[in-house]
């Protein structure tokens, strides 16, 4: 299977986060959000992916208040695709 540009742009996120490049890599994580929120239902998982990972990213640069909302964001569209009764609709 041939990589899409989102793979590719995925790979570029993770490589500059474990890169401790955090602060090139948010604009990209929040890109990549905001084409995928464009593109894919309110409720999709992949949108609470995107969630997640640019919390995880603002939360790594110490913006917490920044990281909370996503987090919660990300948790109440994985209670609503996975009736709470999933791992994934649990906060960690």
């Amino acid at each position: 299977m041939t990589p899409t540009w989102r793979d590719v742009w995925t790979a570029l996120q993770v490589r500059w986060t474990r890169k401790d490049a955090r602060a090139e890599a948010e604009p990209l994580y929040l890109e990549s959000l905001e084409s995928r929120q464009r593109l894919l239902k309110r409720d999709h998982p992949i949108i609470a992916r995107s969630l997640n990972n640019l919390a995880y990213v603002r939360k790594a640069l110490g913006n917490l208040a920044g990281a909370q909302p996503l987090y919660e964001q990300a948790l109440e569209i994985r209670r609503r695709l996975f009736n709470g009764d999933h791992p994934k609709s649990q906060p960690a």
